[in-house]
């Protein structure tokens, strides 16, 4: 069953909607949701143990309000998702929304009451089974994040990047993943780059990951699988002139084309004055396509984008989210797709996770997107059998 090991609770004080909503989980093959009946009695029981994998709260609660509740879960890590429910849909939730993604809880969106079925059945599915920040594992030490490191006992993982209107394979971001110890929940990006970037680190990393990007690159090409890879790097590794060399020399010497990866950079750490500024010429003259990675997430100017010599811009999952259903969210979408195609930027929609989202990033006319209505994140054997078997949707 689809949803047959989720732990689900339910906050609701009213027993109509809270009665619906254990129905249609039930319907939904989710196994013996629990619910209470108050925000306090809520956290008791969570306080209490085990976390459940999923909340589904109501905004407005009698004993108090719900947006608090999602603060207190997010702070003391209590679950690993929420959904909020509202009689009034879509609620302003920018605030909250910032504050959880912080800690690495999702809000995976709102549910307008009466719940609908189909509505929930997609933030359901929109659920990612990947642990959050804050683990029951534990968040790595930095001795221990810099022995990893030194082994090289990171993996990559590959999600695969698709045409918006075709539908077809053109790509896939490559993501840092870190498994512990056998058997352990696969560590993230989150949990891994900040403790390489207080150790001077992060350089070290972003080589590793763009020397195997292209050995993977080439052996996939040798197989006929040819697309598109990205890779993140940070504003440290350009502080050095010889970087655009370096990074040449070590993709060519794997056999891979650098006008065949891109380097991704967070929006908010580009600064068009930066020294790092020669470097990203040097790049984009020797081929390699530069991205503007998590767009509307830092202070962008039009300065920054005509300064710079980017060739793509990635729009941040978290204005992809409910694009469909939030006029603020789809402004800041259709705003960033006007400007990439003002500049002539590649654009690419990041967490795609609705058919409904696909069609408003598609009528908007963004071109690419990923995320996890097409596939998560994966190893490169399983992305190959993936893409094998993949059949594109037309949009």
């Amino acid at each position: 069953m689809e949803f047959g090991q989720l732990k689900v609770l339910v906050v609701e004080d009213r027993d109509f909607q809270r009665d619906m909503a254990l129905r249609l989980l039930g319907e939904l093959g989710v196994p013996m949701p629990s619910a209470c009946g108050s925000g306090r009695e809520a956290l008791d029981r969570l306080a209490a143990g085990p976390a459940p994998d999923l909340v589904i709260a109501a905004l407005e609660l009698g004993d108090g309000d719900g947006a608090e509740l999602v603060r207190q879960i997010a702070d003391r890590d209590l679950a690993r998702a929420v959904i909020l429910t509202s009689d009034l849909e879509p609620a302003p939730l920018g605030p909250i929304e910032l504050h959880a993604r912080q800690r690495g809880l999702q809000l995976l969106g709102q549910l307008e009451k009466p719940l609908s079925r189909d509505r929930l059945l997609s933030l359901l599915r929109r659920y990612r089974s990947e642990p959050p920040a804050s683990s029951a594992a534990g968040v790595p030490g930095l001795d221990e994040i810099g022995q990893a490191l030194t082994n090289r006992s990171f993996s990559l993982a590959f999600q695969p990047v698709v045409d918006l209107v075709s539908g077809r394979l053109t790509g896939a971001e490559v993501l840092v993943r870190w498994q512990r110890d056998p058997g352990a929940a696969l560590l993230l990006p989150d949990q891994i780059i900040p403790g390489l970037e207080r150790q001077g680190r992060i350089s070290e990393l972003s080589r590793w990951m763009l020397e195997q990007t292209a050995e993977q690159w080439t052996a996939w090409q040798a197989q006929g699988l040819s697309l598109d890879l990205s890779i993140n790097i940070s504003m440290r590794d350009l502080q050095s002139i010889a970087t655009a060399d370096a990074y040449d020399d070590a993709v060519r010497a794997r056999g891979a084309d650098p006008r065949r990866l891109v380097l991704e950079l967070t929006e908010g750490d580009v600064e068009p004055a930066s020294p790092a500024l020669d470097v990203l010429v040097r790049l984009r003259q020797k081929g390699f396509g530069l991205a503007v990675d998590d767009y509307g997430t830092g202070l962008s100017s039009l300065e920054q984008f005509v300064a710079l010599p980017f060739t793509e811009l990635k729009i941040d999952r978290g204005f992809v989210a409910n694009c469909d259903r939030d006029a603020r969210r789809r402004g800041v979408v259709e705003s960033a797709l006007a400007l990439s195609r003002k500049l002539e930027l590649r654009s690419v929609a990041e967490g795609v996770q609705t058919r409904e989202e696909w069609n408003v990033l598609r009528d908007a006319g963004c071109a690419h997107a990923q995320g996890w209505l097409i596939a998560k994140a994966m190893p490169a054997g399983e992305f190959v059998a993936w893409a094998a078997a993949y059949r594109p949707q037309p949009g």
